[in-house]
């Protein structure tokens, strides 16, 4: 008989990073749980949070919700009650951040096993984390980390060693893309602040306090001191609820030299990528980082700061910017890099320069850096995590 699965995360039909993880993790378990031959003993179902309202017309096994107080623990007892055998042990598979984990788990469900995958993008003073978010994984059963950043952070906490496993993006979409067809696609976007004489800067980040978009503007005002560098920035909002772009780029000079997009395609976000000179990654910490990925598999660098686990993802050390101090912050005492802008746009430049004298072998190099996060060479791994536990189970 199938155990009962249900992937608890952002809604998997929606925009968000944690959204694309379960879309493309509950694709994958489907197939894997229908096929003829061997198939995962899995009864698959997602409970997923939505920013807005419930997704109208969502299928069979998808519940949605708005809960950002306990985040679906109501919408997972609901899932649980009507889909779950009281007889059967089920499990449950948080997509989560470990403070989100710690509301979802008083949700009143029968037997199940929790498994969870989890984004760590940040530290305490004692280099793991504490309180409520320590509190809520202590009640779990199998733990997977996105990075080996997040490994170090959780093992000592869980006092065994966690195993950590990236997810994957699709390098058909993100790939190169730098013919005519493509060029009159970036055209359309970001003309006309955007020429072929410019030195095209992008960032990709959402509109939260821990994308520091100050020090990215800041960065780029710098950068135009000494070249006719142009910024794209790809966001999900301009006005807040961290950021007011139009102030941000008012205050550093850069309105004129300014295009900002918040609803593109995959296909468009590779083109755009693509004829970018570099990109900037100015995150205080990331659990992974799907821009950073991005940017490399369409063969544009990447800069990133010191600190948190996307950093494991950059593959030239000169593209690698130091934290100067730390700060804690929040509810929950994470301790945040302090970076500045000059050593942001030294990085920037150094990436730059290399990519004038050799685009080529640029391309080439950061292409191949990402070749293993491919899902097609991921998944056989993410497959046997998956058998191993239900195997324990039985």
């Amino acid at each position: 008989m199938a155990i009962p699965f249900v992937l608890v995360g952002d809604s998997p039909f929606g925009p968000t990073g944690l959204g694309r993880i379960a879309r493309d993790v509950l694709q994958r378990l489907r197939v894997a749980a229908t096929r003829a031959d061997d198939p995962l003993p899995l009864d698959i179902g997602a409970v997923g949070w939505e920013a807005a309202r419930p997704l109208v017309g969502r299928p069979s096994w998808y519940v949605g919700h708005t809960d950002s107080e306990t985040w679906g623990a109501e919408a997972l007892a609901a899932y649980w009650a009507t889909r779950v055998d009281p007889r059967q042990t089920g499990i449950v598979f948080s997509i989560w951040d470990p403070a989100r984990c710690f509301a979802l788990k008083t949700a009143q469900i029968g037997d199940a096993r929790w498994w969870g995958y989890m984004p760590i993008d940040g530290e305490n003073v004692r280099g793991t984390i504490s309180g409520p978010p320590a509190d809520g994984l202590a009640r779990y059963d199998r733990i997977l980390a996105y990075t080996r950043y997040g490994r170090r952070v959780l093992t000592p906490l869980l006092r065994q060693e966690v195993e950590d496993l990236p997810h994957g993006i699709d390098l058909e979409v993100f790939q190169p893309k730098l013919d005519q067809e493509s060029w009159e696609l970036v055209g359309e976007l970001l003309a006309p602040t955007v020429t072929p004489r410019s030195i095209l800067i992008g960032a990709v980040a959402t509109n939260q306090p821990r994308k520091d978009l100050g020090l990215l503007f800041e960065a780029v005002a710098r950068m135009r001191r000494e070249g006719p560098v142009k910024l794209w920035l790809h966001v999900d909002r301009e006005i807040g609820p961290a950021w007011a772009i139009p102030q941000l780029a008012a205050d550093f000079d850069l309105s004129r030299h300014l295009v900002v997009t918040t609803n593109l395609t995959d296909a468009q976000l590779a083109c755009v990528y693509s004829w970018c000179a570099v990109t900037i990654a100015p995150g205080l910490g990331e659990g992974f980082g799907y821009p950073l990925v991005e940017s490399l598999a369409c063969g544009t660098p990447v800069v990133h700061g010191s600190y948190g686990g996307g950093t494991e993802l950059i593959p030239c050390p000169q593209w690698v910017f130091p934290e100067r101090a730390r700060r804690v912050e929040g509810a929950y005492a994470i301790a945040r890099p302090v970076y500045q802008a000059e050593d942001v746009a030294n990085a920037a430049w150094a990436a730059i320069h290399w990519r004038q004298q050799e685009p080529g072998v640029v391309r080439a190099y950061c292409r191949a850096s990402v070749e293993h996060l491919s899902w097609d060479r991921l998944w056989p791994a993410w497959e046997a995590w998956m058998r191993q536990g239900t195997e324990a189970m039985d």
